[in-house]
């Protein structure tokens, strides 16, 4: 909505969770997309503050979040805002609805995108947390405006904290917007505090330890100097260092002498003098300074007390872990520590991150933890996916560095990677060579690999192909399209790469090598005849006579440049059903899954024409195919006649004989909107959540 949920609408879902009997809670998952909060400064300036909303039935109290713990003293009462955002003209209050996510149940996958309000992140980290045994997806994106506030930091250092734990009640906080770990911090606030955990009791127990161990040694160093006699050898004595529990004496003469000093006796009679003064102040300083009690001892000694924070209304302590299987992240800094201990990542299958800046220190990481040990000394890792820690098989970034190819090779098994979608984001302008990422990715998960895009374009300037000459550095050239060809990667069904026009037709004869690809996707293609003027219709029409002499092809969709288009079958009102299984393989099935084979029907009763485009073919064709899923955008589409269909039964045109004498559907192209929803290459090219 572009104002954004309503408050009422949160508090309807959060009525979901109200089940007879134990039943579960009927809402599983909640994507959300934030509108720009921007307008609301515009609104402000010239209009003042907005009114606050109205009360829940005329009441000055908000009904509280599920097993609210509040502050001692403190009550439901509408609370006070929080310091609003530096680019903020507007109250807190007045910016946001409230209350939001703290008032859902729990969630198995919770998908929220655009966020510009940190009161937004706080209202998740409650529902994180309460839907910790649960949660399995998390997307979390920070809308582009948002992206330089203070509140996105990763911040670090003694005064700064994740959320405000004394209660739940999120716009009662009082930590300000710098936050422990930043966006990450926050949203896993509830689930794992960096501050009291399992970690931080046992650090404190053992600086306690040693403090205890200083305070000793401090105090049998002050009971020996207090009872020493001023003579030469209190220079010595009193010259003793005590540092961190230790003690060290200066270096003496044969006379017991501190060296490059001067006896008592050495020194004139009114030197002497300033010495013995400066020797009983000295020690009058040591006396002031009391030796710590037994009782004080002890204290020091005692281990702490469990100091892990219980949280009752998630039911659990805040040092636990999430089971993910999906994380994706966009404009999100990464705080790799917290990501350590806050995400459970052996169970992790699914990871994506976009602009997300500390990923090079993230992948090094995971590498350094999780990659397996050779065994009885062998340099050597065997190949058994048994030593293997880490079981992501999909991985979608935009900003490829050698780490994360290093990652790809070693840390993950052989042929475990599924899906792979790697481009090349503007700001961080990758190093790595197309040659880095065939050797070190995609050979070494060649036998499963289902889902490959490798693409470099500027994604900003798409409008003007002759000025983004950067997509060239990722072109696969003729050896590795003769690999992608060769039958090693047989469980492929998704490809989008860059391609040099040289190689164009020497891709087409060994298209049917991959008879498995179902959509293909071609972003550039360098070098061509006709420059920038490319026409993506007239090289579709070459993969289609390909498929036309091939039917085992499954291959239903083409994205090439800016352009989709889909292969559609005409059938002949004559055609006799019990030969369907000899025509094209694409045949008779409908869109329910772009990674299962994509068959296509026509209809009598539901026909459409073709674009305007096609038009010229329109009186030949003996019907056209029916609108499969529904494709939105289809504007020339038109209604046919269907009597024209029945009195044009023996039509040549949309038949045609094979060598055997069957006759054969007649293939044709059809433009259509990129199947966004059906094909994952397509919905990934935009590099964005």
């Amino acid at each position: 909505m572009p104002t954004g949920v309503l408050r009422d609408v949160w508090l309807a879902l959060s009525s979901l969770a109200d089940r007879r009997h134990g039943q579960d809670c009927r809402l599983e998952k909640v994507w959300i997309r934030w509108h720009d909060n921007r307008s609301l400064d515009r609104d402000y300036a010239f209009s003042g503050p907005v009114p606050p909303p109205p009360m829940v039935g005329g009441a000055g109290n908000l009904p509280p979040p599920p097993n609210v713990l509040y502050i001692s003293g403190t009550t439901g009462t509408q609370p006070a805002a929080t310091t609003p955002s530096p680019m903020s003209t507007t109250p807190v209050t007045d910016r946001i609805e409230y209350p939001t996510f703290s008032e859902l149940p729990t969630l198995k996958s919770l998908s929220v995108l655009d966020i510009d309000e940190l009161p937004y992140l706080d209202e998740m980290s409650v529902l994180i947390g309460r839907s910790l045994p649960r949660l399995r997806e998390l997307r979390v994106g920070i809308a582009r405006h948002a992206a330089g506030r203070e509140w996105t930091t990763a911040w670090e250092g003694p005064n700064v904290q994740q959320v405000d734990h004394r209660t739940t009640w999120t716009v009662d906080g009082r930590i300000g917007d710098k936050r422990l770990g930043g966006i990450i911090g926050v949203l896993v606030g509830w689930v794992y505090n960096m501050r009291h955990n399992e970690e931080t009791v046992a650090a404190a127990i053992k600086e306690r330890q040693s403090a205890a161990a200083t305070a000793i040694a401090h105090a049998e160093v002050k009971s020996k100097l207090a009872s020493l006699q001023l003579d030469g050898a209190d220079v010595a004595q009193d010259s003793l260092i005590v540092e961190d529990g230790s003690t060290h004496v200066p270096e003496t003469n044969e006379l017991g002498d501190v060296k490059g000093t001067s006896t008592p006796e050495e020194l004139p009679s009114t030197a002497r003098d300033m010495s013995q003064e400066h020797h009983l102040a000295q020690r009058s300083e040591v006396a002031d300074i009391e030796a710590p009690t037994a009782d004080t001892l002890a204290r020091i000694q005692e281990a702490p007390r469990d100091h892990r924070e219980y949280n009752e209304s998630t039911g659990h302590f805040l040092d636990s872990r999430l089971d993910l299987e999906t994380l994706e992240l966009e404009r999100v800094p990464l705080a790799v520590d917290i990501m350590l201990k806050a995400f459970n990542w052996t169970i992790l299958t699914s990871l994506t991150l976009l602009h997300c800046h500390g990923h090079e220190q993230l992948w090094k990481a995971l590498r350094r933890n999780f990659s397996p040990k050779p065994l009885n000394g062998v340099s050597k890792v065997s190949a058994d996916s048994s030593n293997y820690h880490l079981h992501i098989k999909k991985i979608h970034t935009n900003s490829v560095s050698p780490a994360l190819i290093s990652l790809l090779k070693d840390t993950l098994a052989p042929n475990s990677l599924e899906v792979l979608f790697l481009q090349d984001e503007r700001s961080y302008n990758s190093t790595v060579s197309i040659d880095s990422i065939f050797r070190g990715a995609i050979k070494r998960h060649r036998a499963s690999l289902k889902k490959l895009m490798i693409d470099s374009s500027e994604k900003y300037l798409t409008d003007f192909p002759a000025a983004n000459a950067r997509w060239k550095k990722w072109i696969l050239n003729r050896e590795m399209i003769t690999y992608l060809t060769s039958g090693r990667m047989s469980g492929l069904r998704e490809l989008a790469f860059s391609i040099d026009y040289k190689d164009w037709h020497f891709f087409l004869q060994r298209l049917p090598l991959i008879p498995h690809i179902r959509s293909l996707y071609l972003p550039n293609i360098a070098d061509h005849p006709h420059g920038s003027n490319i026409d993506p219709r007239e090289l579709a029409l070459q993969v289609v006579d390909i498929v036309t002499l091939r039917p085992d092809i499954e291959l239903c969709y083409m994205g090439i440049s800016s352009k989709c288009f889909e292969i559609l079958e005409n059938k002949p009102s004559n055609y006799d059903a019990r030969t369907s299984s000899d025509t094209h393989s694409s045949a008779n099935a409908t869109f329910h899954d772009a990674s299962e084979p994509l068959h296509i029907n026509s209809s009598d009763d539901d026909d459409e024409d073709e674009d305007v485009d096609d038009e010229d073919e329109e009186d030949d064709e003996d019907g056209d195919a029916t609108e499969m899923g529904g494709a939105a955008g289809e504007e020339d589409a038109s209604e046919t006649d269907t009597d024209e269909i029945h009195d044009d039964d023996d039509d040549d045109d949309s038949v045609y004989d094979n060598e055997e004498g069957r006759r054969m559907p007649r293939l044709r192209l059809r433009e259509i909107l990129f199947y966004d929803d059906k094909v994952a290459v397509f919905k990934a090219r935009h590099g964005r959540l």
